[in-house]
């Protein structure tokens, strides 16, 4: 009876075993598509913001454009107007 007892319960114990054996590989298995997945993501993703910062540059270097001309013209017309009144002052005086 005793030894029938270790039969059963070992029999069960072997099952258990199967079975968690069984799902670790079935987590293993998703596990490894779910890092697959994560990483083609992760690539889409950069290839994304790769994309939308070289669409950005050519807007960047106009706008950049725009506020280096437009400093420069604003300084230009700041120092021609000293020019100006340096000359009004010393034809003045």
């Amino acid at each position: 009876m005793i030894s029938g007892l270790i039969q059963f319960i070992q029999a069960i114990l072997a099952s258990v075993t199967n079975l968690v054996n069984s799902l670790l590989e079935i987590v293993t298995d998703n596990l490894g598509e779910v890092i697959n997945l994560l990483v083609q993501l992760l690539q889409s993703l950069i290839e994304s913001i790769t994309s939308f910062l070289n669409g950005l540059i050519p807007i960047v270097g106009e706008v950049l454009e725009g506020v280096v001309t437009g400093l420069s013209q604003f300084f230009e017309s700041t120092v021609q107007a000293l020019i100006d009144l340096l000359s009004s002052l010393s034809s003045a005086a």
